[in-house]
């Protein structure tokens, strides 16, 4: 993450969702 160069937040936060969204799939084995 980072602070000082963060010229799109809501894609970052869109970025992150997807991260945590695939991650979760990950763990359940649908990936």
């Amino acid at each position: 993450m980072v602070l000082l160069h963060r010229p799109h937040p809501e894609n970052e936060i869109k970025g992150g969702a997807l991260k945590a969204v695939k991650q979760a799939l990950k763990q359940e084995g649908f990936l």
